[in-house]
């Protein structure tokens, strides 16, 4: 996919918990994490794993770099110390209403 998209200047991708458990290198400038609803419950019998693997999504960024985070994400994530290095913004646990928001990164 990386050969296929490099001439772009950004890429949304939806990525799960299996997915950012093998992930290494990757470093999203813009991360957002909506919710920790626990979708995959008989892949983690811990819920502290689940947490974790989600986690993965912020492991590379860089103090320069964005992490947006459901209000009650952030807690369950600073409940078991994990940091976050991007500039948080945080969304309401809840929205009675839809918002509609666009994410540009511009080089």
């Amino acid at each position: 996919m990386i050969e296929q998209t490099k001439d772009l200047d950004f890429l949304v991708l939806q990525v799960n918990s299996f997915q950012l458990e093998g992930t290494e290198f990757f470093r999203p400038a813009v991360a957002v994490l909506m919710n920790l609803a626990r979708d995959e419950a008989e892949r983690y019998v811990d819920p502290a794993d689940y947490v974790r693997a989600n986690a993965r999504l912020f492991r590379n960024q860089q103090a320069f770099d964005w992490a947006v985070v459901q209000s009650e994400a952030l807690v369950r994530l600073r409940e078991l110390d994990v940091v976050v290095p991007g500039k948080v913004i945080t969304s309401a646990r809840r929205i009675r209403r839809r918002i509609f928001f666009w994410i540009a990164v511009c080089s």
